[in-house]
């Protein structure tokens, strides 16, 4: 039996109607169009805007790149690795991104993830090459 909790484009709707009718990080999978409904929240005047999807175990390409628009901070610290696909995607968001639960980035994602202009959080990071430590000194944020 799997652990995997998905959060569904449904689920997405009910958050984004009231978000505390659901405890966004309890999922561990979100489906593509999830991620779409989710870039459109606005969070509350009171608490501001943010995504705690930190229990996120994976996450597709598509569903970076509709994160990407989201505007507001962004919880993925569930996220041990990244595809190179998804580092480029994460590299255009303009708000506060944690990726506190990387262990290790390919020399590619850490070029992409050097473009990132805002608050990047790589706190966990163990596995580095040489290349990908040049590229993340880059970083400017």
């Amino acid at each position: 039996m799997s652990d995997e909790k998905v959060l569904t484009k449904e689920i997405a709707e009910q958050f984004v109607a009231d978000e505390d009718s659901v405890e966004m990080e309890e999922f561990t999978a979100i489906e593509d169009d999830a991620a779409v409904i989710l870039a459109t929240h606005e969070g509350s005047p009171s608490r501001g805007s943010y995504l705690y999807l930190s229990g996120l175990t994976e996450l597709s390409d598509a569903a970076a790149e509709s994160l990407c628009k989201y505007e507001g901070f962004l919880s993925l610290s569930g996220l041990e690795s990244l595809s190179d696909a998804v580092a480029e995607s994460l590299s255009k968001y303009e708000g506060d991104l944690w990726l506190s639960g990387l262990t290790s980035l390919s020399d590619a994602a850490a070029e992409s993830l050097c473009k990132y202009e805002g608050d990047l959080d790589l706190v966990s990071l163990e596995k580095l090459s040489d290349a990908a430590a040049g590229s993340l000194s880059k970083h400017k944020g």
